[in-house]
């Protein structure tokens, strides 16, 4: 078996380097195929701070309203059962008022294609922006691994999707641990590999040449 593990790995690509940039775009690749695995971990220790979380990193989801709601779907599993929250701020912070969140119940005993709803209700105050979205495990020393979650906003309608976002939340801060790890087993077929699933990055043109940066590549592990 083949594995690679990042750890707190945030890749994205750069278009138009050899110039100014005109386009930068990050990749979520956790779509598997012919029998890859992908994992996700984030886990809030004992040691870390009562405030510790994961920032989203993919900033051209901003500004995000949700003058008529949304919601949140992804895929998760964890051996105890525990919850989550989503946190959405006006800016980072200091400068974070207002801001609202959202929590889902996790269960253990839901298998890994499991998807998790919940709801983004109307903000009640119109075209307020929101420039800063978190994830919260809330329960210490319970790892949760996710994958494929989407943010989406709704049209005046109330359920007509305006808007689609893939939020990488791979930001750290106040001790929490996060890790990712790529798979590519024995048994899986000679093409198996793990496809984008953030479709916000297509059409792409490299007219003026690209560049992929990697930040933060901690650990490779070849097996």
């Amino acid at each position: 078996m083949k594995k690679i593990t990042f750890l707190l790995f945030l890749s994205f690509f750069m278009l138009g380097f050899s110039q100014d940039v005109l386009k930068t775009d990050y990749p979520v690749y956790d779509g598997t195929f012919a029998g890859s695995v992908y994992s996700q971990s984030f886990t809030f220790p004992t040691a870390a701070d009562a405030w510790a979380g994961f920032a989203n990193d993919n900033t051209n989801m901003y500004p995000m309203v949700f003058n008529n709601g949304g919601l949140i779907t992804f895929k998760a599993t964890t051996a105890t059962d525990t919850e989550v929250r989503f946190l959405f701020e006006a800016n980072p912070y200091p400068n974070n008022s207002p801001a609202f969140d959202v929590t889902v119940q996790l269960l253990a005993s839901n298998d890994a294609d499991h998807v998790y709803s919940v709801t983004i209700p109307a903000y009640t105050t119109a075209d307020q922006n929101f420039n800063s979205a978190i994830f919260y495990v809330t329960q210490r020393d319970v790892t949760v691994s996710i994958k494929e979650a989407k943010i989406q906003t709704y049209a005046s309608d109330g359920t007509t999707v305006e808007k689609s976002d893939f939020p990488v939340y791979k930001g750290v801060f106040a001790g929490s641990v996060y890790s990712q790890s790529f798979t590519f087993p024995t048994a899986a077929d000679a093409w198996a590999g793990f496809a984008n699933n953030n479709t916000n990055l297509y059409p792409m043109t490299f007219n003026e040449g690209v560049r992929l940066h990697s930040q933060q590549l901690q650990q490779l592990i070849l097996r």
